[in-house]
């Protein structure tokens, strides 16, 4: 069974291409809009990573890879930052929130598949 990928952004073209590329690598890939859906997600389809923007409106991904880490099921679940934010301080504070690794957009296919394989194993 393929690694299942959450991908979660607020922008449909972003989630868009970031299923395009994991999905033609062999990912199964479930989306969500935002971080209400994508906490609803993480009980349905039990992924084993998730790609998250920052910046979304309902709750943003500092505040959902937070959520995450607070509950046991999922402490231990890749959480990729994928945003526009290129701020070393944007970096530092996903690194507090607890993601794993940090994808400045745009972002190339390569580099998005080198980071969910570096996560994953």
């Amino acid at each position: 069974m393929a690694p299942r990928i959450l991908v979660v952004d607020d922008e449909p073209h972003m989630v868009r291409l970031a299923a395009y590329v994991l999905e033609k690598a062999g990912y199964e890939v479930c989306q969500a809009n935002g971080g209400l859906e994508a906490l609803a997600c993480l009980e349905a389809e039990e992924p084993n990573l998730v790609l998250c923007d920052i910046m979304m409106p309902d709750m943003d991904g500092f505040e959902l890879v937070c959520t995450i880490r607070a509950d046991p099921r999922w402490q231990h679940l890749p959480v990729i930052m994928l945003t526009a934010l290129g701020q070393e301080s944007d970096l530092n504070r996903a690194k507090e929130a607890g993601a794993n690794g940090y994808l400045t957009k745009p972002f190339s296919s390569s580099q998005i598949l080198n980071e969910v394989r570096r996560h994953l194993g």
